[in-house]
């Protein structure tokens, strides 16, 4: 077609200065080269190019599901992910008393119906628009998967809210940080989950992880995350993680795989947490996987260092939001999303 392509034109500083001052939310966790990729595939898009670079996958692609694959229903175990022999971080062997527990999950329509329950106001949009959200955001795992000899049994399916709607919905600035915008809207919904469960939730980060010197998400989680929202209608987007791959990995030692494996994504608290909106049976006990959220970086002391990531578990009757430092190797496993582009 005559439209133009990507590589036609980069975006000036006053395009890139524009977008920020029009998506303000979004732009908060950009940085100026991913605000000029963004513009790129936007006008790609509008062009009607190919490859959008991270917006919306190819339709014959996300028509069917992969022969074969239906979404589970209950947790499953599987291997670690081996470590790469010049991996210099801390790993132990996962101790056998801590696994992920084997229960049953909640399937997508019951997750929605959830979270709709939960947030009022909520546009979960059509039962058209829930199917394909939900294809857009799991057939990318599920292919990710089969690439990486990965069960696809082992992933776990959840919806997840926008974090505009999350703003509009809490009554907070759309400008909100991401860490601030969990604490004020999400927590206080899996308070009321857990308090079903007789289990106290905890925040142990309360009023620190609201800037950037105390929570900073990875900067290419972040990037996945805009592109996973710019491409469902309403609401909510689906995703899918695997909670067990890097049992006894430190987070230093699970970064460092997924920094060289791509199909990997780096778990960050504002899914994790709302994973547990819809799919709390996962951590009810302390005798089982503990989790790290390796996609956000944090500092205790709020100096911008970052010595440390999120983790979250229960503990008696208690749910712990916490923090600990990235070389520690114990009863955790780093939340990872697989997902392999399809375009």
């Amino acid at each position: 077609n005559g439209g133009m392509k990507m590589e036609e034109h980069e975006p000036t500083k006053e395009e890139i200065a524009e977008w920020r001052a029009k998506n303000e939310m979004l732009a908060l966790m950009m940085t100026d080269r991913q605000v000029a990729r963004r513009l790129k595939a936007e006008w790609n898009k509008a062009s009607g190019n190919a490859g959008s670079g991270g917006a919306s996958a190819n339709a014959g692609e996300l028509a069917r599901w992969p022969e074969g694959f239906s979404v589970p229903v209950r947790s499953k175990r599987g291997q670690l992910w081996p470590k790469s022999a010049d991996n210099p971080a801390n790993v132990v062997e996962p101790n056998q008393g801590f696994l992920l527990p084997k229960v049953e999950l909640t399937l997508p329509e019951k997750a929605v119906e959830m979270l709709a329950q939960m947030f009022t106001g909520l546009n979960v949009g059509s039962t058209e628009d829930v199917e394909r959200a939900l294809k857009v955001g799991v057939i990318p795992a599920v292919k990710a998967c089969q690439s990486l000899g990965i069960s696809e049994d082992r992933l776990v399916v959840f919806p997840w809210v926008k974090r505009s709607a999350l703003a509009r919905i809490g009554g907070v600035e759309e400008d909100t940080h991401y860490g601030a915008l969990i604490e004020a809207v999400v927590f206080p919904k899996l308070s009321q989950e857990y308090k079903k469960r007789k289990i106290v939730f905890q925040n142990y980060r309360a009023g620190k992880m609201g800037t950037d010197n105390y929570l900073q998400m990875e900067s290419q989680v972040a990037e996945w995350l805009i592109a996973r929202e710019s491409e469902t209608a309403g609401d909510i987007c689906f995703s899918a993680a695997v909670l067990d791959l890097f049992n006894g990995f430190c987070v230093d030692a699970s970064r460092y795989e997924t920094d060289k494996e791509k199909r990997l994504v780096d778990g960050t608290c504002y899914l994790v947490q709302q994973m547990l909106l819809t799919q709390s049976q996962l951590q009810t006990k302390w005798e089982e996987l503990h989790w790290w959220m390796p996609g956000d970086r944090y500092d205790v002391e709020g100096k911008a260092r970052f010595p440390s990531s999120l983790f979250c578990d229960v503990y008696g009757d208690e749910f712990r939001f916490a923090h600990a430092h990235t070389a520690d190797a114990s009863s955790y496993g780093s939340v990872v999303f697989p997902f392999e582009m399809l375009y």
